[in-house]
């Protein structure tokens, strides 16, 4: 059983379509204290919506799919701008990066899995 399937662990939906996306967009651009767990789901979630052999990515509309993409841009963005802060303080923040690295290894294996 999915944590999804689970009612979510205490945590709303994951977002799927572009209202929720622009909502993740909004509290990534704004801040919002986001846990990482929560933070991977989401950025999972919106690589699915990317991925047309996904069950999600099958159904989602074109404007769907730009949202998503814009919505992990900002998270990349994000991302560049916490390193750009780590590299001029000396402090080192892996988080996003960690997170946005297993996300992408996480995507592959489930292509390599599909192709088999």
């Amino acid at each position: 059983m999915t944590i999804e399937e689970e009612g979510g662990g205490g945590l709303a939906p994951l977002p799927e379509r572009r209202g929720d996306i622009q909502l993740v967009r909004r509290a990534i651009r704004q801040d919002w204290p986001i846990p990482d767990a929560v933070k991977q789901r989401i950025l999972q979630r919106l690589l699915d919506i990317l991925d047309p052999e996904t069950d999600i990515g099958k159904k989602s509309t074109r404007r769907d799919v730009v949202a998503a993409s814009r919505a992990v841009a900002e998270f990349s963005r994000l991302n560049l701008t916490q390193q750009s802060i780590d590299v001029r303080t000396g402090a080192r923040s892996d988080d996003l990066a960690s997170l946005v690295a297993r996300a992408e290894l996480e995507a592959e294996r489930r292509r390599r899995d599909r192709s088999e």
